[in-house]
């Protein structure tokens, strides 16, 4: 075949047919190769691997502000951290080091950093759903304490910051003698005289606090979306697709071999017809 001057010819176009050549006659390696990686890895998911059961709990975070309570990110962080893990690794598994143990756990938050949702993994679905139990009780106790701490404090805050506007009109309260009822609400007065707004909002602020602390326990009362789940199956290993990705690995496996195979072979005669001429 001639070309023109402006043609170009390619010495290394690639022939399809001789590629699907190669494979068709290599067939067998290929397939002999999945085959055996399929069986492997369906033996190993069987027999060799332990299951692993996962038990499902989520609950809306609970709803109170930054300064008494988390923020959901805190919230996740603090689902594994080792105040609540270690009362939980105490009592499912103290022969477990704590950093193993936190690997049992996965925390996600979702509808928008809303919901917490956490999932605990153990060798039975019994021992899962114990799992997930005992670490909803260690969290739940572990966020009321938190929540107390930080409340007693904003409150003795806010009583102290009260308190300072009214010391020095105490003096003028004694100087009254008045009594008590009477006194309180002259100083009352003088202190809302003072300090005008300012005293106003501490006092509402304190009234506040004095109003989440005596309902503290329903502000921080987990609304429950699913309880801690008793898994139907494992969640691991997942014999299928441990089969279909040992079969997708050996069969790209074989197809270079096949190749390989072929190009050394093809080679092989070429070299001993060269070392015949020489």
């Amino acid at each position: 075949m001639t070309h023109g001057a402006g043609d170009v010819v390619y010495e290394d176009e690639i022939d399809l047919r001789a590629l699907a050549g190669v494979l068709v006659k290599r067939r067998y390696l290929i397939l002999g190769l999945m085959v055996a990686a399929v069986a492997a890895a369906a033996a190993l998911s069987t027999f060799v691997l332990s299951p692993v059961y996962e038990s499902e709990v989520r609950f809306f975070l609970p709803r109170l502000d930054q300064n008494l309570g988390m923020t959901a990110e805190q919230y996740a962080r603090y689902a594994v951290s080792e105040p609540v893990l270690e009362p939980v690794r105490a009592s499912a598994a103290p022969e477990v080091s704590l950093q193993a143990f936190a690997q049992r756990f996965s925390v996600k938050l979702d509808a928008g950093n809303t919901v917490l949702q956490v999932k605990a993994s153990a060798p039975t679905a019994e021992g899962s759903r114990r799992l997930a139990t005992l670490w909803l009780e260690a969290f739940n106790a572990g966020v009321q304490d938190h929540a107390e701490r930080r409340l007693n404090r904003a409150l003795a805050d806010a009583e102290a910051n009260v308190a300072s506007m009214r010391a020095g009109l105490e003096a003028v309260g004694d100087a009254l003698g008045l009594e008590a009822r009477p006194r309180d609400l002259a100083l009352e007065i003088a202190a809302a005289a003072a300090y005008g707004q300012q005293y106003g909002a501490a006092l509402q602020e304190r009234s506040r606090l004095l109003e989440i602390q005596a309902n503290l326990p329903s502000h921080l009362r987990l609304e429950m979306l699913l309880s801690p789940t008793l898994p139907a199956a494992p969640s691991a290993p997942r014999t299928l697709l441990n089969m279909t990705v040992a079969a997708v690995l050996a069969g790209m496996i074989g197809v270079f071999l096949a190749f390989g195979l072929e190009g050394w072979q093809g080679s092989e005669p070429a070299g001993r017809h060269e070392a015949s001429k020489a």
